[in-house]
């Protein structure tokens, strides 16, 4: 009984510390993705305002 309750409560640690490493994986991602997405559009701003 304890054992399982053991088994149980690593399963439920292990599952909590993959769910935050794969948000701060995400975060990360959306973080690249608008600082890319950022230079993409000031560099299109620059060549439209240069015309």
């Amino acid at each position: 009984m304890a054992r399982q309750r053991i088994i149980e409560f690593q399963a439920r640690c292990r599952g909590f510390l993959v769910r935050r490493a794969f948000r701060h994986r995400l975060w990360a991602v959306f973080t690249i993705q608008a600082y890319g997405r950022g230079m993409i559009a000031r560099r299109l701003y620059k060549r439209l305002k240069g015309e």
